[in-house]
């Protein structure tokens, strides 16, 4: 297993965070996506991921856990929708996307192409996260190739 490198940057402002984005993308060749997380104490996961797993003893989530849980989740989504004027999504990835911004836990995980987008998200909190320092993620999007 490959180890991942991590580089971290304390940022005290929004002068620093987007100077810290410029240095990092000083390289047109180079391309990263960004994901803003209100708390560096949790991982990179999906809500989906999160709902599972705290229902489990170990905390152990597999593959067919998550399509469960999405087979679920449409068709939930398909029986509140029955109303044939509104046509829902002909993939089920779009759906699962509309579902996401719309507040449902999906085994979806936002990123973005644009750092001040991570940086709101980062900078949200909720009763879980509000004493604790955000966190902006970047991923070179040759990683997602």
């Amino acid at each position: 297993m490959s180890e991942q490198k991590t580089n971290e940057i304390e940022i005290n402002g929004v002068v620093d965070y987007i100077d810290a984005i410029i240095a990092l993308t000083n390289d047109e060749k180079q391309k990263f996506i960004f994901r803003g997380q209100p708390s560096t104490r949790y991982d990179v996961s999906s809500g989906a991921y999160r709902v599972i797993s705290d229902t489990r003893k170990d905390g152990k989530v597999n593959v067919e856990d998550i399509k469960r849980y999405h087979q679920l989740l449409l068709e939930q989504a398909h029986k509140i929708n029955s109303d044939e004027e509104r046509q829902l999504s002909s993939s089920p990835f779009e759906l699962l996307a509309i579902l996401q911004h719309g507040g449902a836990k999906t085994g979806l995980i936002d990123f973005s192409y644009n750092p001040l987008v991570a940086l709101f998200f980062a900078c949200l909190t909720d009763e879980k996260s509000e004493n604790d320092d955000g966190v902006v993620y970047y991923v070179k999007k040759s990683k997602f190739a």
